[in-house]
Formats: structure tokens, C-alpha cells, sequence
């Protein structure tokens, strides 16, 4: 009894540390996709090819090949679904980054300092989190003209307070630890302490909701282009690619729709997959599993 409980515990934590391939292997596609799409994508996204319109995947029409089919213009889907991985990879990356950069700072400072900048910061922070991300995200986008830097714009005015939330909650506990108090005592300023000392020890909360939000940005921006207040056509933008195809899937043009929407569901999923394997990587409580 004793050894069947040994071996099952070892299962269990066995299974937290499988690295996830699939979900890793997914985001070396996003990223091979999204630097190199010029070099993969068999045609031109913007052409159209008005002899091989809505043709099925597995298809030849007007000379060419269509692997994932065309869609009411003659564009290849599979070409276009690589070049939005492009437009995915770079608002999801800068906008994570800035606000992940602000998010830190701001939770740094109100974690540490207290008093005033951590009412400031918070206050803030709450307002932003009690409004719904998307429809926040569509007023914002509404008062500008579409395009990439404006939903980075958003996307940092959205998801900054995440960041902000989980390093200032970190910093709270780590400014009352031995090693805190006594560079304090030792006359380091708060600009070392702050990015010397407590930086390196919230860097892997902040590497998590990295990637979890990698997942979520894409899903926001997918939606925003869906709903014509993305990035403006005629980009390849994964969500204007459904918006595009949901009229055709009333006429069993099912392939305009469902495979740039699967490409939104597997990067999204291997996200969260990322995130979650990255969490029990880093997380010293949890490693040990």
C-alpha cells in the first residue's frame, strides 16, 4: 500500500512537469509564420483571382492550388492565415511588452513606497479592471482611426493592470523579508532595491502573465477586427478573416471560417497550455509537485 501511494504521487507530479510540446510547438509556428510569412505563404494574400472564387481546400482552380481553399475574392486562405500570424505576432509582442513594462514599474513602486502612489496606482488599476475588457476596448478604439498602433494603444490601456495587481501584491510580502530590511540598513537606495532586489524575485510572475496574456491580446485583437475596429482591410487580420467568411458558411463555405478561426483557438489554447506549464516551472511552491 505503502509503495503504490509513492508511485502515485510521483505520477501526479511527473505529469505537472511533462512538457507541453504540442502547445510550444504551436507558438514556434506563430513565430516562424509571423517572421518569416513572405517566405512560407505560397501566393500573395492580396491577390485575388476572381477565376477561383470560394473554391474548396484540396482544390486547383485559375492555375494554382488552394491547400486551405479561397475565399469570395479568390484569395488564398492559407496565405492570408500566415501573414495575419504576422499581424497576431507583433501586437500581441509589443503590447504585452509595454505593458508589461508599465504594468511592473507601477507595481514595483505602489508595492514598495505605499502611502499615496499605492492609493494612486490601485485606484486606477480597480477603475480599469471594473470595465469590460472588450467593450472598453471598442470605445477606445472607436475614438481613433484603426490601425496596429492604436490597438497596441488599447491593448496596453487594457492589460497593464494585471501586471500591476500581481507584482505590487509580490512586493508586499518581499519588502517585510530579511534581505530587504537589511539593504535598507546597508543605505541602498530605493532605485536599487527596487530593480536589483525585488525586480529579480517578481521577474517570474511577470514571465507567466507574459505568455498568458499573449493568448488574450490575440483573442482582443481578433475580436476588435471581427467587429471592423481592427486592423483595417484589406490586412489579413485573423479576425476580419472570419468576419469576411460568416456569410459563406450559410452556403457550406464552411473553410473561409473555420480554419483562420482555428488558428485563433489553437494560439490562444497553447497559450494558456504555455502559461500554466510555465507557472509550475517557476513557482518554487509548485515545482516540487
Amino acid at each position: 500500500m505503502l509503495r503504490r501511494r509513492k508511485s502515485s504521487g510521483k505520477g501526479i507530479g511527473s505529469r505537472h512537469r511533462r512538457v507541453p510540446w504540442f502547445s510550444l510547438g504551436v507558438f514556434f509556428l506563430l513565430f516562424v509564420c509571423g517572421l518569416f510569412p513572405g517566405l512560407i505563404a505560397p501566393v500573395d494574400p492580396l491577390k485575388a483571382n476572381f477565376a477561383a472564387l470560394n473554391v474548396p481546400p484540396l482544390s486547383t482552380a485559375g492555375g494554382q492550388f488552394y491547400l486551405f481553399g479561397s475565399d469570395h475574392l479568390g484569395r488564398d486562405v492559407l496565405s492570408r492565415i500566415i501573414h495575419g500570424a504576422s499581424i497576431a505576432l507583433y501586437v500581441s509582442l509589443v503590447a504585452v511588452l509595454f505593458s508589461s513594462v508599465i504594468g511592473t514599474t507601477l507595481g514595483l513602486l505602489a508595492g514598495y513606497f505605499g502611502g499615496w502612489i499605492d492609493q494612486a496606482v490601485m485606484r486606477v488599476a480597480d477603475t480599469w479592471i471594473a470595465l469590460p475588457t472588450v467593450s472598453f476596448a471598442i470605445f477606445l478604439t472607436a475614438l481613433r482611426e484603426p490601425d496596429a498602433t492604436n490597438i497596441i494603444i488599447v491593448m496596453v490601456l487594457v492589460f497593464w493592470t494585471r501586471y500591476a495587481r500581481i507584482v505590487r501584491g509580490e512586493v508586499l510580502s518581499l519588502r517585510e523579508r530579511d534581505f530587504i530590511k537589511l539593504a535598507v540598513t546597508a543605505g541602498a537606495s530605493p532605485g536599487r532595491i527596487l530593480f536589483v532586489h525585488l525586480l529579480p524575485n517578481v521577474i517570474n510572475s511577470v514571465i507567466v502573465l507574459a505568455t498568458l496574456l499573449i493568448g488574450n491580446v490575440i483573442l482582443s485583437e481578433a475580436t476588435l477586427s471581427f467587429l471592423g475596429l481592427g486592423v483595417p482591410a484589406p490586412n489579413p487580420a485573423w479576425g476580419a478573416m472570419l468576419a469576411d467568411g460568416r456569410n459563406g458558411l450559410m452556403s457550406n463555405r464552411w473553410w473561409a471560417t473555420i480554419f483562420p478561426g482555428l488558428a485563433i483557438v489553437l494560439v490562444v489554447g497553447a497559450s494558456n497550455v504555455t502559461g500554466d506549464w510555465l507557472r509550475r516551472r517557476l513557482d518554487p511552491n509548485l515545482k516540487n509537485l
